[in-house]
């Protein structure tokens, strides 16, 4: 491929599987470049009272954007499982508008949709800012509208999720306490997309759903695309949501080399 790759992918700990999908590919079949952000944390500050990037950070996306290239946002992520992914001390559920009807767990206090959704809205705040800055950085650059991605849906194996949670999640009680219901957890990380998507019709970005390849038939991730740790994908759902970008920014996917052997666990 000639020239710098059309794809810029923004992100954090959440584009690590599409960077490992990229380096599993022919080099002529690397589409995009992961601009990792997190060394810039935090991400936003404050200049003349408006909210702006990091030192160092805008200009490290003025140094890759320009009217040919398409943005991917992948920015945090993982507030839905900062939310649900403990069991609560105090069991709550709730009704998420527009879905099939299902029943409350009976053991759980039942709390107003719109309550859980303020208080993600406000663990959400910074990613909602980057994301933000990250749309009117691209548009200033003559980019096409930034991709927004979808985080990778909740693991539904609690096995699997104890015996592989980072030290965050242990240290606020996941051994005492377990893993919270699969049913709760979905319906977080559902709502976590139905803010990001608003958040897309204010900025003029696109929201990018996880492929349904990745989605088990629970609507929980998918066994295959389980990453390393309680919260991530492999290489194999980075290549998947990597040929959905591709498709969505208009590029020629790249044939992978022997992901199926390479890129899970």
């Amino acid at each position: 491929m000639a020239g710098p790759p059309p794809i810029l992918l923004v992100g954090e700990s959440h584009g690590v599987a599409l960077a490992g999908a990229l380096a599993l590919r022919e080099p002529e079949a690397r589409s995009a470049a992961f601009l990792d952000v997190r060394p810039f944390r935090p991400l936003v500050g404050e200049a003349d009272g408006a909210p702006c990037f990091a030192p160092g950070l805008a200009e490290a996306l003025a140094a890759r954007l320009g009217p040919a290239t398409r943005v991917a946002a992948c920015i945090g992520g993982n507030k839905h499982n900062a939310m649900s992914l403990i069991a609560s001390p105090e069991p709550f559920d709730f009704r998420l508008s527009g879905e099939p009807e299902t029943a409350l767990d009976p053991r759980a206090r039942p709390i107003p949709e719109s309550s859980l959704r303020d208080s993600l809205e406000d663990r959400m705040a910074g990613e909602i800012q980057a994301t933000t800055l990250l749309a009117r950085q691209a548009a200033r650059a003559g980019c096409p509208a930034i991709l927004v991605l979808e985080a990778p849906p909740p693991l539904g194996d609690e096995a699997h999720v104890l015996a592989r949670a980072d030290s965050h999640f242990r240290s606020h009680g996941l051994g005492e306490r377990g893993v919270a219901p699969r049913a709760l957890r979905r319906k977080i990380w559902r709502l976590q997309g139905r803010i990001l998507r608003d958040l897309c019709g204010r900025i003029g970005a696109h929201y990018l759903p996880v492929p349904p390849r990745v989605v088990g038939p629970d609507g929980l991730l998918h066994p295959d695309a389980y990453g390393r740790d309680a919260t991530h994908g492999n290489a194999w759902f980075g290549e998947e949501v990597l040929r959905a970008i591709e498709a969505r920014a208009g590029c020629r996917p790249g044939a992978p080399a022997a992901l199926a052997a390479e890129g899970r666990p």
